[in-house]
């Protein structure tokens, strides 16, 4: 025995050095890729020796360092406006179709991740551990090469591309059998014919078993693979209870280490898809980090606790500096220096998230070139001054910028501005001019090859957007014989007008607003922003030596950040500081690049035309030793100075083209806000929100119900209604009443027959705050607004009686003290168009109004007391189109006699999907389905849209297309 433990205790130090091998070749391997790099570059630039002669001969214009010619997201007609030449417009072409091509594999791998359907199963995955965050309550890990271990999992989707002949049948043979119509999910085989088969089949790589109805994958002892996962989200709690190997366990987070692997079993949860415009998309946003599934453990294995050394190192130099700052600048301004020289938001205040992206700031918070600049002339500077050779300290320096960039979690941003520097180095060392754009463009392929979805995210796209506008500012700002001019703030000034040229698009698209001063705002904060960075990093290196030193140092990071907060707060205070324009359209979009490469395509085309037909002025320009070219160069400066400002006003004209356009007809939209109700009904220039509430959603208000609004350009909304006072109901109103103030409310508008209800109370408050008029409605009142009435139909107020009041009938009923029995029932009318809201109205209050008949209403605080006897049908159910399904598809609602007498065309449902409630019931889709009525849930379908113009009516789902 003690032979075998001897043995096993070799084998484990002999794969203890392969491993340290294997380490050390990885980190080789590294500086080697930077060292080709490098040499990409070099050989991309051109000719070194006739550069190093047109030194020589005193020429002051050197040749344009291109690693890449350029973005390979531009088209055509930008590479001309560029400068670029035919086999630059090819390489963009060539470039664009590799990036389709990349694009479609990486969208077929998620796909096939997806169809394993893990969702809400619970699976145990093996995995070696990439990166360790720190939560406030547990720990966030990313695994890499995961495997998932043997057991019974529904894989959704067919077999389409198998074919008959490649597979390999054990024991026996099918007799016959199609593979495109195995539904694998329900392992349903139509086609496939009796006959003397075995128990599996070999297919590919893999042995599927049938086992009692279900889709087994097993492993091939060795030959086939093991169904994987490229990288798995896994949230483990405090309380997790940690298996270390040898009897040891844990429960202390520290055990985790870069490249330990780890066997996790937990619940598996695939990210959320956006149910409502403007909410963010989680699953685009994993995807684009290549994850696809996220884990709540139950059980944590360490199989193997070896770790990689060079990202364990940077992991706790950062958690070092992390504590440092901490200690040196107190938890809130550490939150925000950590961002700013960490890229770790963990600890960032929400507030001061809010603050900086409102206006127009929060470039501010996100690690880009400015950062690596400092590190890299820092390292570059220390080298040169010791007498270290050019290419040998550039080379060190790109290794030091590669070591920064990993710790601060390699970012989209980081990236780019890291390949940028790098093609920096190249062109110094060369000793030719750095191109931006190219080096921007090779960033773009670098990115676009690792992860495509990368694109599709709002830093990436203000990254590349804000170096290709001050790129496209300085080819205009170019003179006619190649001369720039030197005023600095004007050069600052425009180059803030050419980052918002081509960033405003994308700002509208993502933030659905603009921070109108934002530009004026940010001259006032970026020229600090490098006082910011060496302030914190001078007290991160004196903290070592003394606590007093590190805070006297950091003191002027902890000032800027205080006059960066009064800054946005005074802004803050002006009108229009946050204007809400919406979302654009996508032609919207398309016209506006398009108008603006055709303004500088212009310009740039005027310039040339100029330089030709004066050939000997540009020449005067070039040359340095004559009095004309200063008289020359003046006149120029003058002219431009005349010409930039009316580029630039067409520049302003163009925003025009993004604004929100006239709204014509109704508009009706049921929110997906979960378990819960939510409305939104737009005519014309007239906003009514009715409901806005959810049980399992916690943060509606913020996540889906603002955002909605914002995306779709609403500034204003002129009444609020409130059908009753449950919290799936009234959730999300409650944030937009207390934190939303750039949306303005005219008026809350609650049930009469809750006045003495509690529940709407924190409603009231918040709309006196705001200066909202507070109405309660009752029956026969009524809302009027060009062609849109909205008729209040139940309960009754308390002054008003009939031969039977309907307060009677409800007290008749076991629900009287059920707060649903206060639901306004509301018919909307716009033209010929006819609609039903319900709220949560209970089969007795359905009861209640089909034995009402139309009255006068004594007192109208909404329109005018009008008789009801023009709405069809005596109680205002005739002619209704479509139906909000009562209480969410309760089967204790939705009556045969109810459904018989509105007798509707379709039914919205508004309920969660898989609800803890069951909604909607069963014998609800029973009846529906008898009546033939055509249902739509947002459980199912996700938000549903109806548009008409009071003629005809259209609809649309957001998870699939267009109806009529």
């Amino acid at each position: 025995m003690s032979e075998e433990l001897a043995e096993t205790v070799k084998i484990s130090e002999i794969i203890g050095n392969i491993g340290a091998v294997r380490t050390i070749t990885i980190a080789i391997l590294a500086v080697a890729v930077i060292v080709i790099i490098e040499a990409v570059l070099i050989l991309m630039s051109g000719n070194k020796e006739k550069t190093r002669e047109r030194k020589k001969k005193g020429k002051n214009r050197q040749g344009r360092f291109r690693p890449f010619f350029l973005p390979f997201f531009s088209s055509v007609f930008l590479s001309g406006l560029c400068g670029a030449t035919m086999m630059s417009c090819g390489i963009t072409l060539i470039g664009g179709l590799i990036g389709a091509g990349r694009a479609t594999v990486e969208r077929n791998i998620c796909e096939r991740e997806l169809a394993l359907g893990l969702e809400g199963e619970v699976a145990t995955i093996t995995g070696r551990i990439r990166s360790v965050t720190e939560k406030e309550n547990g720990w966030e890990l990313i695994l890499d090469a995961c495997e998932l271990e043997d057991g019974e999992l529904n894989y959704v989707g067919k077999l389409d591309h198998a074919k008959p002949e490649n597979m390999e049948v054990a024991d026996t043979k099918f007799a016959s059998m199609e593979v495109a119509d195995m539904e694998v999910a329900n392992t349903e085989f139509p086609k496939l014919q009796e006959g003397n088969y075995g128990n599996h089949v070999n297919y590919g790589n893999y042995v599927n078993y049938i086992n009692h109805g279900k889709y087994r994958n097993h492993v091939n002892h060795g030959k086939n693979r093991r169904l994987r996962l490229r990288r798995l989200l896994v949230k483990v709690d405090q309380k997790t209870e940690i298996d270390l190997g040898r009897d040891q366990k844990s429960a202390i987070g520290e055990n985790f280490s870069c490249g330990n692997q780890i066997c996790v079993t937990g619940t598996c949860y695939a990210f959320d898809q956006p149910r409502a415009p403007g909410e963010f998309d989680y699953r685009t946003y994993y995807r684009s980090k290549k994850l696809t599934y996220r884990m709540f453990v139950s059980s944590v294995e360490v199989q193997d606790q070896r770790c990689d050394w060079i990202l364990e190192a940077l992991r706790k130099t950062s958690l070092h500096a992390s504590a440092n700052l901490e200690q040196v600048a107190g938890s809130q301004d550490a939150g925000i220096l950590r961002a700013v020289l960490l890229g770790d938001r963990t600890d960032l205040p929400e507030e001061v998230r809010t603050l900086y992206q409102e206006n127009g700031i929060a470039h501010i918070l996100a690690l880009s070139g400015l950062h690596l600049s400092l590190v890299s002339l820092a390292v570059y500077g220390l080298l040169r001054k010791l007498g270290v050779g050019f290419g040998f300290s550039a080379m060190i320096a790109g290794v030091a910028l590669t070591g920064y960039a990993w710790m601060s979690g390699s970012s989209a941003s980081v990236i780019r501005a890291l390949v940028m520097t790098l093609s920096g180095f190249g062109a110094s060392y060369l000793g030719r001019m750095y191109d931006r754009r190219s080096a921007l463009g090779l960033a773009g392929l670098i990115l676009m090859w690792d992860s495509p979805y990368l694109l599709t995210q709002a830093g990436v796209q203000l990254s590349f957007g804000a170096i290709l506008g001050i790129g496209l500012f300085e080819e205009n700002r170019e003179g006619a014989g190649g001369e720039e001019s030197h005023s600095i703030s004007a050069d600052a000034f425009y180059a803030g007008i050419g980052m918002h040229a081509v960033t405003f698009p994308i700002v509208l698209w993502h933030f659905f607003q603009f921070p109108l001063y934002g530009i004026v705002l940010n001259l006032f904060i970026v020229p600090f922003a490098g006082i910011l960075v060496g302030s914190a990093v001078a007290g991160l290196v004196l903290v070592e030596v003394s606590v007093g030193a590190g805070r006297f140092a950091v003191g002027g990071a902890r000032m800027l950040l205080r006059w960066y907060e009064w800054c946005c707060r005074f802004g803050a205070r002006f009108p229009g500081s946050h204007l809400i324009l919406g979302r654009p359209r996508i032609w919207q979009v398309g016209v506006y690049y398009g108008a603006l490469v055709g303004i500088l395509f212009f310009q740039k085309w005027k310039k040339s035309r100029e330089r030709k037909a004066n050939p000997e002025k540009c020449e005067k320009l070039k040359n340095h030793k004559t009095l004309e070219k200063y008289k020359t160069l003046e006149k120029h400066e003058k002219h431009e100075k005349r010409e930039m400002p009316e580029v630039w006003l067409f520049v302003f004209a163009l925003s025009f083209l993004l604004l929100p356009l006239p709204h014509r007809g109704l508009d009706v939209t049921f929110l997906d806000v979960g378990q819960g109700d939510g409305i939104c009904i737009r005519a014309d220039s007239t906003v009514i929100l009715v409901d806005g509430g959810s049980s399992d959603e916690k943060n509606l208000g913020k996540n889906r119900l603002v955002p909605f609004i914002k995306s779709s350009g609403i500034r204003k909304i002129d009444s609020v209604i409130v059908s009753h006072g449950d919290s799936d109901h009234i959730s999300g109103l409650l944030w937009l009443f207390q934190e939303e103030e750039d949306i303005a409310i005219r008026q809350l508008i609650l049930p009469k027959a809750g006045q003495k209800d509690e529940a709407y109370q924190t409603l009231i408050e918040q709309a006196d705050r705001r200066g909202c008029r507070v109405i309660w409605l009752e029956r026969g009142d009524r809302i009027e607004s060009g062609k849109l009435r909205i008729h209040c139909l139940y309960p009754q107020g308390e002054n008003e009686s009939a031969e039977k009041s309907l307060e009677e009938i409800v007290e008749d009923s076991k629900s009287q003290r059920d707060r649903n029995e206060q639901s306004l029932v509301l018919r909307v009318e716009y033209g010929k168009f006819a609609m039903l809201l319900t709220g949560d109205m209970s089969e007795a209050g359905e009861h209640a109004l089909l034995e009402c008949k139309n009255s006068e209403s004594e007192k109208n605080r909404v329109g005018s007391a009008e008789d009801m006897s023009g709405i069809s049908g005596e109680n205002g159910l005739g002619g209704i189109f479509l139906l909000k399904s009562a209480h969410h598809g309760s089967r204790f609602s939705n009556s045969e006699e109810w459904l018989d007498a509105v007798n509707p065309q379709i039914t919205v449902i508004s309920y969660g999907k898989d609800n803890r409630y069951g909604h909607p019931h069963e014998e609800t889709m029973e009846r529906l389905n008898a009546r033939e009525i055509k249902v739509l849930g947002t459980g199912q379908d996700g938000s549903i849209f109806f548009h008409t113009d009071g003629e005809k009516v259209s609809w649309k789902c957001w998870s699939y297309g267009y109806g009529r």
